[in-house]
């Protein structure tokens, strides 16, 4: 299983997706001599998309997955499409990268794969964080 953003492909187990449901923008008016409020409401807005996961791809010393971490810092504020390969396979194409944050667990890493239960090399466990600008709704 993997994920790909703005052209990167980063080999990871993925855990756990789940969406947060759109913005839904609504201005809340009163009117003197009325009872009761007015609400004007747009269209759906963003909504943000978190995806849990285990970066791994064999790397062979903790220098090695720094660098790795180091390119999703990097892509914080960049804007692409998202492809999420997995049990089901999602694309968002309008996403803004908004960060990763390593797992807060003792055991999420970084940490060597001693046992080999990954493939071997170092891992680290935490959730990747975008903006979908587009509307609701998978591509």
């Amino acid at each position: 299983m993997t994920f790909a953003f703005a052209g990167y492909s980063f080999p990871a187990i993925n855990e756990h997706m789940y969406e947060t449901p759109p913005e839904a923008p609504a201005r809340i008016s009163h009117y003197w001599g009325l009872s009761g409020d007015t609400e004007i409401r747009s269209g759906g807005g963003s909504r943000l998309i978190h995806l849990r996961v285990v970066l791994r791809d064999n790397y062979p010393t903790y220098a090695a997955l720094a660098e790795r971490l180091r390119l999703l810092h990097r892509l914080v504020n960049t804007h692409g499409s998202l492809h999420i390969v997995g049990t089901v396979n999602r694309s968002f194409a309008n996403c803004t990268f908004l960060g990763f944050s390593q797992g807060q667990d003792r055991g999420d890493g970084p940490l060597p794969d001693i046992a080999g239960t990954m493939g071997g090399g170092w891992w680290i466990r935490g959730v990747c964080t975008w903006r979908d600008l587009g509307p609701a709704g998978v591509e």
